[in-house]
């Protein structure tokens, strides 16, 4: 009986571990490495999907020293976005935040830059173009800046989309994988590349 329960738990945790998928990437500015970003999709037993991008990094640009922790957390529930969960912590300080929720009438949008209803929301998000291979479409929601943006290809395994803030931002894609990214911000370029 022992055995059976034993051997029934280590299926369960089999099931439950493969429906797992984490990618992690490093984060380099001007050459060197400043921080990584945590990649996971998590598939839920009801149906649902999350996605978490987590990333830390400190630099120093110009005469300036900048630690920020993001954390990105995006429910998906039969294929639509359910939530999102945004926050950005600089110098330890909030920085930027954004929630969006369900709503009668559409999605519930509260940021830092205060509450809007929006009422559609694209299926490409940045959570989600980590784990879908090229993204289809021509816009995506940008949970940092909690609104939509263009989508624009760029070649056959490359996508663009233009932050919010201004920021410009570019991910080739191999093998329906992220391969690297680029993101230009006003005074600098950082690049990401997978882990080894």
């Amino acid at each position: 009986m022992r055995l059976g329960v034993f051997l029934l738990l280590i299926i369960l945790f089999q099931q439950i571990s493969a429906q797992s998928i984490k990618q992690d990437y490093d984060l380099f500015l001007w050459g060197n490495k400043i921080g990584n970003v945590k990649t996971e999709k998590r598939l839920l037993a009801d149906t649902g999907i999350v996605y978490l991008l987590e990333s830390n990094t400190k630099a120093k640009v110009l005469w300036i020293n900048r630690s920020v922790y993001t954390r990105n957390l995006v429910e998906f529930r039969h294929g639509k976005i359910h939530s999102v969960d945004y926050n950005a912590i600089e110098d330890g300080k909030p920085w930027r935040w954004t929630k969006i929720s369900r709503h009668p009438e559409g999605y519930l949008v509260e940021s830092a830059a205060g509450k809007k209803l929006l009422r559609r929301l694209p299926f490409n998000c940045i959570a989600t173009i980590y784990f879908h291979g090229m993204p289809s479409g021509t816009e995506m929601l940008d949970e940092t800046g909690a609104g939509i943006t263009s989508l624009t290809p760029k070649g056959p395994a490359c996508v663009e989309y233009k932050g919010l803030d201004g920021s410009k931002n570019i991910f080739w894609y191999k093998n329906g994988r992220v391969e690297k990214a680029e993101f230009h911000m006003s005074i600098a370029t950082v690049s990401m590349l997978p882990s080894p």
